[in-house]
């Protein structure tokens, strides 16, 4: 129902973090190359770093201290003041600091730019995707207009527009454009409430994540709107929870990559949840809903996004009609992603419990190996590759088994049966040609 839409917001957030992480290397080779040239003349920082209150680690010792001046060219005092400190620099040093300085700053505002602009991308690319599914949406379900993109004797056409539109397709799709374009303008919140109340949606899986997700709008809107300086606006919106001690009116508020990683994982789950909930509650029994799910469960387990394999492992688990054999996998990736984000205690008496003996043997093998129980997953190996049901291609992408990659065994069973599958093509070659 949503595949082309969801697959293109994976599409979009692939493409912020390969950008991320394509330019601030770049970025962050020229900030070790400045450092080096600049090391002597940037000395001086640390000696106004000192006049704080600073851990033990960081302090500087009077032997470093008398190291710093003397290395130093020019005369310099520093004094600490009620907002700082105050330096004053005289001799040919002050010009090179002043030069190695502006350097340092002119690079850390290249590295703040790139992260503005993933995160105006990351808030731009969810209000697409937003918009995009509630079309689709309304394309299909369009009697559901007059009763949640409409309010209670709303006159939305003057005549002038009504005789504008050739078809009555025309004039639904107006107001479909039109009202949720008025949506995407709205708050985080607001759209929450909308997908809530007119949709019907639980989104119990936002429950933990809500005020947070809520966080990075306020904070795009911060950069936006106020030159990245905290105002009374964000801090009176802001969960109190998500502010460090640094986060006060009239400061400014910095991003970085793990930020801007984290959340790009935390709306592309979430907003994906949205999309497979309005599925579901539309479309109960449309099987392909499973296998797309699991296709989100593998690509995401691929990349070792475990957050995002639990959220999409707990939604198929959830599904009444699904498979068993798809639930098993489902829970199978469940606990792997806990073991993974170090978080097994939780459920390790589960995967104790669980009675995989009507299942076919690679289950029971995933379960070996997930209770560390390395005898048991070698002989459960050998068993389903000599049974043929797991390739030894494919067994050596589970994931699951990264923990055993490096022992002997392991090697000794996937080379033999390398080398059984090698000579057997080999056979049915000669016998071919013959």
């Amino acid at each position: 129902m949503f595949e082309r839409e969801i697959k293109k917001l994976n599409n979009n957030y692939d493409a912020i973090k390969t950008f991320i992480n394509l330019v601030e290397p770049v970025l962050e080779e020229k900030q070790i190359e400045n450092f080096k040239r600049d090391r002597t003349d940037l000395e001086l920082l640390r000696l106004v770093f000192s006049t704080f209150e600073i851990e033990d680690e960081l302090k500087v010792s009077e032997e470093d201290k008398a190291k710093i001046e003397d290395n130093f060219d020019g005369i310099f005092s520093i004094e600490k003041t009620d907002d700082g400190a105050k330096v004053s620099i005289s001799g040919n040093g002050a010009d090179r600091f002043e030069k190695a300085l502006k350097r340092m700053r002119e690079l850390d505002e290249q590295k703040q730019m790139l992260y503005k602009s993933c995160l105006m991308n990351i808030i731009s690319t969810v209000e697409c995707y937003l918009a995009d599914l509630l079309k689709v949406y309304y394309s299909e379900y369009y009697d559901e207009i007059k009763s949640t993109l409409l309010k209670a004797n709303d006159k939305f056409f003057s005549y002038n527009q009504l005789t504008s539109f050739s078809t009555i397709d025309d004039a639904r799709n107006y107001i479909i454009d039109s009202r949720i374009e008025n949506l995407i303008r709205e708050s985080f919140l607001e759209w929450i409430a909308f997908l809530k109340q007119s949709l019907g949606l639980n989104m119990g899986y936002l429950k933990d994540l809500e005020s947070e997700m809520y966080e990075v709008f306020l904070r795009r809107n911060i950069f936006v709107h106020n030159n990245g300086i905290i105002n009374s606006v964000y801090l009176a919106n802001v969960d109190k929870k998500l502010l460090s001690d640094t986060d006060k009116k009239n400061m400014p508020i910095f991003l970085d990559k793990d930020y801007l990683i984290r959340y790009i994982d935390v709306f592309e789950s979430m907003f994906i949840l949205i999309a497979l909930e309005l599925w579901k509650k539309r479309k109960n029994h449309d099987e392909s809903r499973y296998g797309f799910i699991a296709d989100q469960i593998y690509r995401n387990m691929d990349l070792r996004r475990w957050e995002l394999v639990k959220s999409f492992t707990i939604f198929l688990m959830k599904e009444g009609s699904c498979p068993i054999v798809l639930k098993n996998m489902a829970k199978i990736n469940y606990w792997l992603a806990h073991k993974e984000l170090d978080d097994f205690d939780k459920i390790k008496n589960e995967v104790e419990k669980e009675d995989f003996s009507a299942c076919t043997k690679d289950f029971l093998l995933c379960q070996s190996a997930l209770l560390d129980d390395k005898e048991k997953t070698f002989v459960l190996m050998d068993l389903v590759l000599k049974a043929g049901e797991v390739a030894v291609c494919d067994l050596e992408e589970w994931p699951v088994l990264d923990i055993y990659r490096e022992d002997c065994k392991y090697q000794e069973i996937i080379s033999n049966y390398k080398e059984a599958n090698e000579s057997n093509e080999s056979n049915e070659s000669n016998e071919s040609n013959d």
